[in-house]
């Protein structure tokens, strides 16, 4: 079936737009029996549109949508990749990055722990946006008549920690904006536990997140570096994509995947967290007071990313305590200073 869907739709051209049974059975040699059948599964399939006047066949809508996210995916995971490979070995962990698809969550690109326990057949796979970290993201950072339209729809509960509640969603989401990152407790899969941030365009819209996550006996030793290390990718690839600060503010001195930043892509600072107006400039783990700002790259992040540091990676799984002490620790004496 495959396969005639294949050699079905190359049928269709900018010049031939649409096409009468009649026309696809002569093609193949098809009784016209044979030639509606085939035709009415993939119409059923979303692939085809019949016209009810003309009965004449045209593309679906759907191959639209896949189409779109085909071409966004493609030209975005260009620029990702680099940082879901230094997502993965800063952390130890699986990173991936996540695209918003109707009600899901499609998980477009995968760099996989090297440890025991690893997250398979999340390449392709279609996620919860209420039970996962990126699916989180993608709802925080979503414009309101698309939170509202995934509100009226029931929450499947998927483990005990599952969140079901509308209200009880919005306030998670709501929290998740003001510290720029959000976070999953084995609310899909018992025992993973995971950090996302949103990706922001050119336009500051949000269609992508990036996760890294494992099991809860490891990341929550490393929890604040997880976060930090996340927060720094994906304000690196939003910069990338031409997402700018609107206002300069200060930033914090950027966790350890800065050192191993991608020649080419603009690195941004680690405080720098995407909330619903304008930049904050907190430290990992520390919710802003500011609930009103929408994830802008901080100028002074911006001038940062002009100068590459360059520099052999540090192991951080023997060594994640110790980074988040020095995540943190820069954190508090900026304050300090302050």
């Amino acid at each position: 079936m495959l396969q005639k869907l294949g050699k079905v739709l190359a049928l269709f051209s900018p010049e031939q737009p649409e096409l009468s049974v009649r026309e696809i059975a002569r093609v193949f040699r098809w009784p016209k029996s044979t030639a509606y059948r085939i035709l009415s599964r993939i119409e059923a399939s979303g692939f085809l549109d019949r016209d009810e006047t003309s009965g004449a066949y045209r593309l679906g809508i759907r191959l639209a949508a896949y189409g779109e996210l085909a071409r966004h995916s493609t030209s975005l995971q260009r620029v990702v990749s680099p940082w879901l490979r230094r997502l993965s070995d800063a952390t130890s962990e699986t990173a991936t990055l996540m695209l918003f698809n109707g009600i899901e969550g499609v998980t477009v690109d995968v760099v996989e722990s090297f440890q025991p326990l690893m997250l398979p057949g999340l390449l392709g796979g279609s996620m919860p946006l209420h039970a996962t970290a990126g699916g989180k993201a993608l709802l925080a950072w979503a414009p309101p008549g698309r939170q509202s339209t995934f509100m009226q729809r029931p929450l499947p509960r998927y483990t005990p920690t599952t969140i079901t509640d509308v209200t009880e969603l919005m306030r998670e989401l709501e929290k998740s904006r003001k510290r720029g990152y959000t976070t999953v407790n084995g609310e899909r899969v018992e025992d993973v536990y995971g950090v996302a941030a949103p990706i922001f365009d050119h336009r500051g819209d949000v269609s992508a997140a990036l996760t890294v996550g494992g099991p809860r006996r490891r990341v929550t030793a490393k929890w604040e570096l997880m976060a930090a290390a996340v927060l720094e990718a994906s304000a690196a690839v939003s910069a990338a994509l031409g997402y700018h600060a609107r206002a300069p503010v200060a930033a914090a001195r950027p966790a350890r995947i800065a050192r191993q930043t991608p020649s080419g892509v603009k690195r941004a600072a680690v405080a720098t967290h995407h909330t619903n107006g304008r930049s904050t400039a907190t430290g990992p783990g520390h919710a802003n007071d500011s609930a009103h700002s929408n994830g802008h790259v901080s100028a002074a992040a911006a001038r940062r990313a002009k100068r590459e540091i360059t520099g052999p990676p540090r192991p951080v799984a023997a060594r994640a305590r110790a980074d988040t002490a020095d995540a943190l620790g820069s954190v508090r004496r900026r304050r300090g200073r302050a």
